[in-house]
């Protein structure tokens, strides 16, 4: 009798704990966002020669709300970024008289961000720059007009205040005049998914896929308008795609495995955590999330890895306690 009320209290209690570890999975983004993080990203910014510059303002943007943090390059053009949580982040470069440089990029609060590069070009010397590879745009191959330049400035601000209609209309503007450069178009279409306007801005992206089937910057833009849409199945293949062009991007595979996650195609989501392993080894959060995979699998030995590798790179990771707790449990 004993023995039966003991067992019924161990398997009630793998039940509450798996149950935890499911939910810590779905909301630990979330509850991370709403305190100063651990983490950290350097890097750079130069201009057009290549040459550091001094005084740019670098600001990260939480993608899913938040404070944004800001940094100022020193003398040799570099800058560090503090008290970040982990997620995805919009991480700008700007200075006046340059025109602005955005990245989208995945910060880890416990284990090293790759340091980050940016350049951005003077006002009068972007004109020939985006006109250069674009070919057709602003006419003869002279580039962009300092008019349709001034359209980009004031996009990218508007962008930066939060009025993402009139950032879109401002770029919508330059593209009148210079169909072909994409840089421009992908700004559109951004503006328009901040904006909640998702067939525009999958009309944007799509232009450029229409043109340029390699163009991952716009596959993963399209599936970013898929996700902010509350569309995340449709953006799985988009991303797959982007993977196929960049199969060294670990970021990029964590980003599909969640994704896949959360539209419960469980052996897709591990297989892309494993992939974002293979490729950033030390990196310990697609340890927790391969895991929680190998757990709705019915691969616990294979989750008493995983967990068991996390705790060795991060024994204070924000769910290392409710992972120690499973561990007792299933031994």
């Amino acid at each position: 009798m004993n023995d039966g009320i003991c067992c019924d209290r161990v398997m009630r209690r793998t039940v509450v704990i798996a149950a935890v570890v499911l939910l810590a999975a779905q909301v630990g983004l979330s509850s991370a966002s709403a305190q100063m993080g651990r983490g950290r990203v350097t890097g750079s910014v130069v201009d057009q020669d290549d040459n550091p510059l001094e005084g740019a303002k670098v600001v990260a943007k939480p993608t899913q709300g938040g404070n944004p943090r800001e940094a100022t390059t020193d003398d040799k053009g570099h800058f560090g970024l503090l008290g970040l949580t982990a997620g995805m982040y919009e991480i700008s470069a700007s200075k006046d008289g340059y025109n602005e440089h955005i990245k989208e990029v995945q910060i880890s609060e416990l284990s090293r961000n790759e340091a980050l590069a940016f350049k951005i070009l003077k006002m009068q010397a972007q004109a020939g720059a985006l006109g250069g590879e674009s070919g057709a745009a602003g006419g003869e191959g002279t580039g962009p007009s300092p008019e349709d330049i001034e359209l980009v400035r004031v996009g990218n601000e508007l962008f930066n205040q939060g009025k993402y209609a009139e950032a879109a209309a401002e770029f919508e503007k330059f593209l009148a005049n210079n169909p072909t450069v994409n840089e421009i178009r992908i700004n559109a279409g951004n503006a328009y998914t901040k904006a909640g306007a998702y067939d525009k801005a999958r009309e944007q992206f799509q232009k450029i896929i229409d043109v340029d089937a390699s163009s991952s910057a716009a596959m993963t833009a399209l599936a970013n308008t898929y996700i902010a849409e509350g569309k995340p199945d449709q953006a799985g293949p988009y991303l797959e795609k982007a993977a196929e062009l960049n199969p060294t991007d670990a970021n990029l595979f964590f980003t599909i495995g969640s994704i896949h996650f959360r539209v419960k195609a469980t052996e897709k989501a591990a297989a892309a955590f494993k992939k974002a392993i293979e490729l950033k080894p030390e990196w310990p959060d697609p340890y927790v999330q391969l895991g929680y995979c190998q757990m709705q699998l019915g691969d616990n030995e294979g989750a008493k890895a995983s967990f068991k590798k996390l705790l060795e790179l991060a024994p204070d990771h924000p769910e290392a306690s409710v992972v120690k707790e499973f561990l007792a449990t299933v031994k």
